[in-house]
């Protein structure tokens, strides 16, 4: 195997900040430019990968094909399955034909994805180890898409505002307030809009509390995920920037 040359680190800090930008953009509502970096993202760390090892990526194909290849020789399950998933966020980049739901569903497999290819390009670089917390909220986020992809409002009503609750009471603990109640969690979302200046915090925790009020009966329109899931979503890793 290659060994990594400073140049190559300075490329893989280069593809995790890209990355990280491209949620960042997703976050805010920005899904073409978002989708374009984390594409972009994707293809840096295949060609670190790759090109070491005698594949080339000079277009689509052979990047096809290098995934092919870097899957069967590593045996890592689901690089190519990455690969497709990352090639639509190229599509959603260029044309913008995406649900904003399967976007923000699908970020957790192309962050997978390049972090797998990040660690062939130098199997020595630090790993970030992502706390369980964070983890499970993640996890937690995707489980509700299924339950609105199967028809179960209720229950995604349900792990949506768990994972708000969970993501807000974390951050509350580090910090030392008060966030045991719908009231307190409101106020812990308050004082974060004012600390980042952000008063999207505030929004984001009102349309979360549809989700709240959504257990039992599901009384929202069809439509409502819809409109509302992304901006759940959105708050939830805003709270999870501040909790890396």
């Amino acid at each position: 195997m290659a060994t990594t040359t400073t140049a190559t680190k300075e490329q893989i800090q280069a593809a995790e900040e890209l990355l990280h930008a491209a949620e960042v953009d997703l976050a805010a509502g920005k899904e073409q430019p978002g989708a374009l970096k984390a594409w972009d993202a994707a293809v840096m760390a295949l060609k670190m990968a790759a090109e070491p090892r005698g594949w080339p990526c000079n277009d689509w194909a052979e990047m096809r094909q290098a995934v092919a290849e870097l899957e069967k020789e590593t045996g890592i399950k689901g690089l190519r399955a990455g690969f497709s998933t990352a090639d639509s966020f190229r599509t959603q980049g260029e044309v913008g034909m995406m649900y904003e739901n399967n976007i923000e569903d699908d970020v957790p497999w192309v962050q997978q994805f390049v972090t797998q290819l990040l660690d062939l390009a130098d199997s020595g670089r630090p790993k970030k180890v992502v706390p369980p917390a964070v983890k499970n909220l993640r996890d937690s986020m995707a489980a509700a898409g299924l339950d609105y992809h199967g028809g179960d409002g209720e229950k995604g009503s349900a792990k949506m505002w768990q994972s708000v609750c969970a993501a807000l009471q974390t951050l509350a603990e580090q910090r030392g307030w008060r966030c045991a109640t719908v009231a307190e969690m409101r106020e812990v979302a308050a004082a974060l809009a004012r600390e980042t200046g952000d008063c999207r915090f505030i929004g984001g925790f009102a349309v979360a509390e549809t989700y709240f009020a959504n257990f039992d009966p599901d009384f929202c329109a069809d439509d409502h995920d819809a409109f509302a899931r992304p901006l759940v979503r959105r708050f939830v890793i805003r709270v999870l920037h501040l909790l890396d």
